[in-house]
């Protein structure tokens, strides 16, 4: 897990990471990033709450790249989320500016104001009684926010201690109407 989470921040350090936007409905691509992380779900007995508008949000944006995003974020929750709580994963679209927010909260331990800003940088953890138990690289936020930054978005983090944290990113919304496939 260290060494491609190194390859990645290497490419992304250096250019090297491309994009391959495309339009695509976001709940789907949350979807798939809860997906891959349904093992760890299970293994905590965690409920995934996902709410807002699923059915017509459309980004243009990496959809791959977003699953990363959305996975990175899931796993931080996952890893601070006490046994049987819920992480809830919310989309706001806001068509007024053409951007989709997505945010990822959980019922953790939260975060002291003086972590909030370091918590984006490479090999950073905030330092208390549940970062030391768990591990981590300490580079997966940092993924996340140059991920969100090279498609054009923001991310920031919402936490108090002992009241869980909210990360949120936007990326680029689209006023395309697609249509889902029926099986």
């Amino acid at each position: 897990m260290l060494v491609n989470d190194l390859l990645i921040i290497s490419g992304l350090n250096s250019g090297d990471v491309g994009l391959e936007r495309s339009e695509f409905f976001v709940v789907e691509a949350i979807h798939q990033a809860v997906s891959k992380m349904q093992a760890e779900i299970d293994s905590k007995d965690l409920q995934i709450l996902i709410s807002g508008e699923p059915g017509n949000v459309v980004a243009h944006a990496d959809r791959s790249r977003v699953i990363q995003i959305v996975a990175n974020l899931l796993d931080n929750a996952i890893k601070y989320s006490p046994r049987g709580t819920s992480i809830g994963i919310q989309m706001v679209p806001d068509p007024d500016r053409h951007l989709v927010q997505i945010n990822v909260s959980d019922e953790g331990p939260g975060v002291v104001a003086g972590d909030k800003d370091k918590l984006f940088q490479n090999f950073f953890r905030a330092y208390n009684s549940s970062t030391r138990s768990t591990a981590g690289t300490g580079l997966g936020l940092a993924i996340a926010k140059a991920l969100v930054e090279l498609q054009g978005g923001d991310i920031w983090v919402q936490s108090q201690p002992g009241e869980g944290s909210t990360f949120s990113f936007t990326l680029p919304q689209t006023s395309a109407n697609l249509t889902v496939e029926q099986d």
